[in-house]
C-alpha cells in the first residue's frame, strides 16, 4: 500500500466551510504579513506528520504495547476513518443551523441528536491535540515541569526526551480523545454564536476566520481579581464557518442570567467579533484562513494594531487571561 505523504492537521472537510466556490481559501501568513490564495486541500498539512517509523518502534519497544512496527501510519489511517464520520456530522449540523430562523435562545444540545453532539465532541477533542502548536506547547510543558516534578521526575524527563510523534501516539492510543470528549460534554455549556454586525469598517474583521490551530482557549478572570481557581472560568471555541462560532463555556462562566446557559446568541457589535478574532489570531501558529480578501486584509490590520500595543501574536499557544465579557 502506498504511504500517505501529506497529512492534514486541520481536516480538509472542515476547511471547505471557509472556502469559495473553487474550494480555495484566502490565507493570511502572520509571520510574513502576506496574503495569498490556495486550495483548501493544500493547506494545514505536513509530510508524514503522524508517522512513527520502524526505528522508533524498535527504540521504544512499542511492539510490547501491542503496536505493529510495520504499521508506520497507524494514526493517519485511524484519523482518516474518524474524519469520514466527522465530515458527515459537521455537514448535518451546518444544514440544521441553516434551517434555524433565529439563533437567539437556540438550544444546541437540546435540539441536536445526542449522537451528533458526541461525534462533534470527539472531533473537538482530537482537533485540540493534533496540531503543530499542540506539539510545541506539550514540549514546553514537559521542559518546564521536569525541574519541579519531585518523585515523578523520571516520568516527565522520559516524556520530554521522547520524540513528539511517539508521545502523541501513546497519548492518543491510551484514550486521550475519549477523556477530553467526555470532559467537554460533562463540564461545559455549548453555545452556537452567529453575527449580525452592520456598518463594519473595512479594516475590522466582519466574520469568523479559522486557522492552523483553530481551537481557541480564553480564560476569563473574575472582575474583582483572582484569588483561587474558582475566580477563573474557561471558554473554548472553534469557528464552524464564517457565520457560526461554537463556544463552550465551563460551569463557572459568569452568566448574567440562568436563561443564557447553553443558549445561542448573535454578536451585534464589531468589537465583539473583534474579541474572538483576536484570540484566534493569537492562537494560530502561522496561517489564518478566511473566505475573502477583505477579511484577510482586516486580519493584517488587526495584527499591526496588536504589535503596536506590544502584544506578541506569533506562536502564542498558552492559555490567555482576559477580562470577563458578558455578551
Amino acid at each position: 500500500m502506498q504511504k500517505k505523504k501529506q497529512q492534514h492537521f486541520v481536516p480538509y472537510f472542515y476547511l471547505l466551510n471557509f472556502a469559495n466556490s473553487k474550494n480555495q481559501v484566502v490565507c493570511y501568513d502572520k509571520i510574513k504579513s502576506q496574503i495569498y490564495t490556495n486550495n483548501a486541500i493544500s493547506v494545514a498539512k505536513k509530510n508524514y506528520f503522524y508517522d512513527v517509523s520502524k526505528e522508533l518502534h524498535e527504540k521504544y519497544d512499542l511492539h510490547k504495547l501491542g503496536f505493529d512496527p510495520q504499521d508506520e501510519q497507524m494514526l493517519e489511517d485511524k484519523f482518516s476513518v474518524m474524519e469520514m464520520e466527522w465530515s458527515a456530522t459537521l455537514k448535518t449540523i451546518m444544514d440544521e443551523l441553516e434551517a434555524v430562523d433565529n439563533l437567539e435562545g437556540f438550544d444546541f444540545r437540546g435540539s441536536m441528536d445526542n449522537r451528533l453532539v458526541e461525534s462533534m465532541s470527539r472531533f473537538l477533542a482530537l482537533q485540540s491535540l493534533r496540531t503543530p502548536s499542540y506539539r510545541d506547547l506539550s514540549k514546553t510543558f514537559f521542559e518546564t515541569v521536569v525541574e519541579t516534578s519531585g518523585k515523578h521526575g523520571e516520568f516527565f524527563k522520559a516524556a520530554k526526551d521522547m520524540e513528539p510523534e511517539v508521545s502523541f501516539l501513546l497519548y492518543i492510543q491510551t484514550g486521550a480523545v475519549e477523556r477530553i470528549s467526555e470532559m467537554l460534554l460533562d463540564n461545559f455549556n455549548w453555545h452556537i454564536v452567529g453575527h449580525r454586525v452592520t456598518d463594519v469598517p473595512s479594516f475590522v474583521p466582519h466574520a469568523f476566520p479559522t486557522s492552523d490551530n483553530p481551537f481557541i482557549h480564553i480564560e476569563h478572570c473574575n472582575e474583582k481579581g483572582v484569588n483561587s481557581l474558582s475566580d477563573v472560568s474557561l471558554e473554548l471555541g472553534i469557528p464552524l464557518s464564517p457565520d457560526y462560532l461554537l463556544l463552550l463555556r465551563d460551569k463557572r462562566y459568569p452568566y448574567q442570567s440562568s436563561d443564557e446557559i447553553g443558549k445561542g446568541f448573535y454578536i451585534k457589535k464589531s468589537v465583539e467579533v473583534y474579541f474572538y478574532v483576536e484570540y484566534l489570531l493569537k492562537s494560530s501558529k502561522r496561517v489564518v484562513f478566511t473566505h475573502d480578501n477583505k477579511m484577510a486584509k482586516a486580519l493584517l490590520v488587526k495584527q499591526k494594531q496588536l504589535e503596536n500595543m506590544g502584544q506578541n501574536v506569533v506562536n502564542q499557544n498558552t492559555l490567555t487571561f482576559a477580562s470577563t465579557k458578558k455578551f
